[in-house]
């Protein structure tokens, strides 16, 4: 499944229905025990959101691995992404193959690096400089989520 390359484009742009996020929400939901989402630009919006919480909700395990901050090529669709992260992690959407995303006492997202004692609990995205996370946070208001 990929998002036509029209996407981007204002004058081109698809219908909600032709997006990727749309397709996943039309699937039968066969799965049983886990799904496993690869994408490294992975915008959910709130219909994937919806999507996700059903299957969790169903008693699939839902992983989403994506590219941290510090590993993008394309810092605005992280401002999308990021939009999402919070709602994913209620909505039971982990990896607990790398950093496990979770939420703090106050809500807010950590990222957790190691198991047990070994565990070191970050409140930043890993790997990332003050600079670039306030440039993200600048570009956020001003990210039109559709072209993502």
């Amino acid at each position: 499944m990929v998002d036509t390359p029209d996407k981007a484009s204002p004058d081109k742009a698809p219908e909600g229905i032709d997006t990727t996020i749309a397709e996943l929400g039309r699937m039968p939901s066969d799965a049983h025990q886990e799904i496993i989402l690869i994408s490294p630009y992975f915008v959910p919006g709130d219909r994937g959101v919806a999507w996700m919480a059903k299957l969790v909700r169903q008693g699939v395990k839902l992983r989403v691995p994506t590219n941290p901050l510090a590993a993008t090529d394309a810092p605005i669709v992280h401002v999308g992404y990021r939009r999402y992260r919070v709602a994913q992690l209620f909505a039971g959407a982990i990896d607990d193959n790398s950093y496990l995303l979770r939420l703090s006492d106050r809500g807010a997202v950590q990222w957790v690096d190691g198991k047990g004692d070994r565990a070191v609990v970050l409140d930043t995205e890993p790997d990332t400089t003050w600079s670039r996370r306030l440039g993200i946070d600048l570009l956020a208001p001003f990210t039109p989520e559709e072209l993502l």
